[in-house]
């Protein structure tokens, strides 16, 4: 008769999560755990093979026999692995140029996440080449929406996301500061009263502990509520001598830093020492969806939805198409590519690269137009 064994091995992680999800091991049992699968065809062996067994198809024998915890411990690990299950918000960003992945919505539906695709990466592109499409619409996934360009999108979004929480935040707060400085004397007149009210009180409820002797269980109520007026009583004298909380909180000073530092961060968040995954982990930080809205050849519409629960903030993003009327106009008028260059960077219009036009630029638009006339010199 061959023996057998037993060998003991370190845990591995899909056992110890076995364990944690087995009910036995709280005193209960559930029989059959399967059960043959006629819906299926025979093996050769002719048996049914078998699947998991339905809640109806199984019977639960509870206190079956002695756990090694109770069903309530059982319980709590059990919620408290749900907690920690991971979830689409768990998931790394990565290092990809799309700084608004997972963000973008798609116009069909406020639910739908518009995808990222990147380009093969080009020396002229800077790796930036990536764009956010939606895959509804006909079977080959032709969308009238379904290709807008990630990197103009990304540096609207992300200029809104600062000028948002920027200084113009920082004046919200001052704002808010002042009017609760305006209001601070009838607050302070209001605590007095309020004091004076608790002060009466605890001396009344001192008056009536004295006068209840003999009887144990009043005086203990009453010397319950007394400590509860004694509480409320050094309260509201703190309240009245020392700064209130609101305005401890920001100094002017505290201001000005906090502006200069707001200033600078936009500067820190380009930086060369910033990896993309870290402006991702900034950007969810405060803005909760991107919602496409419209989308024409020369412009993109849409909003921001923060994740401060602010009102949302409309966004256009202008094409580099937008640039062209105006383009074909000063061309017709005769304009230089250089002259016609400037106008276009003071309008604010970038190329498709979101770089500034230059005269190549312009001319190379032109000629693509059938409006070149050569090629521009050099200076």
């Amino acid at each position: 008769m061959k023996r057998l064994k037993l060998v003991f091995r370190e845990p591995t992680g899909d056992s110890v999560r076995r364990i944690l999800h087995n009910e036995f091991y709280d005193g209960e049992l559930r029989f059959p755990r399967s059960v043959p699968d006629t819906m299926r065809d025979r093996n050769a062996s002719g048996h049914y093979p078998r699947r998991a067994a339905l809640p109806h198809e199984t019977k639960i024998y509870r206190n079956h026999h002695e756990g090694y915890i109770t069903p309530e411990q059982f319980e709590r690990n059990r919620e408290r692995l749900r907690d920690n299950a991971p979830t689409q918000e768990h998931r790394s960003f990565g290092d990809g140029s799309a700084l608004l992945q997972r963000k973008v919505r798609c116009f069909c539906s406020p639910h739908k996440v518009l995808a990222v695709g990147y380009k093969h990466e080009r020396v002229r592109d800077r790796g930036r080449c990536h764009s956010y499409h939606c895959t509804c619409g006909d079977k080959s996934g032709a969308h009238k929406w379904s290709w807008i360009p990630g990197n103009l999108l990304d540096q609207v979004v992300i200029d809104a996301a600062f000028e948002h929480y920027g200084v113009k935040y920082v004046g919200l707060v001052e704002g808010e500061l002042q009017a609760f400085r305006s209001t601070l004397g009838t607050k302070i007149i209001e605590w007095r009263k309020e004091l004076q009210h608790v002060t009466a009180k605890a001396e009344d409820l001192k008056d009536q502990f004295a006068a209840a002797r003999g009887h144990p269980r009043l005086r203990e109520r009453l010397a319950a509520a007394s400590e509860e007026e004694l509480i409320r009583m050094e309260a509201l004298q703190k309240k009245i001598q020392n700064e209130p909380a609101e305005l401890s909180i920001l100094h002017e000073a505290d201001l000005k830093e906090l502006r200069g530092l707001l200033a600078e961060f936009k500067t820190l968040f380009w930086s060369s020492s910033a990896t993309n995954g870290v402006r991702k982990r900034i950007i969810d930080c405060m803005v909760q969806a991107v919602h496409i809205e419209e989308k024409a050849p020369q412009y993109i519409r849409g909003r921001i939805e923060w994740k401060d629960g602010t009102a949302d903030t409309p966004i256009e993003a202008a094409m580099f198409r937008a640039a062209y009327p105006i383009m074909v106009r000063r061309l017709r008028e005769g304009a230089a590519y250089r002259a016609i260059a400037h106008d276009l960077n003071t309008m604010g219009h970038l190329n498709s690269r979101l770089e500034r036009w230059t005269a190549f630029a312009v001319g190379a638009a032109a000629r693509a137009m059938g409006l070149g006339c050569g090629r521009p010199r050099r200076h």
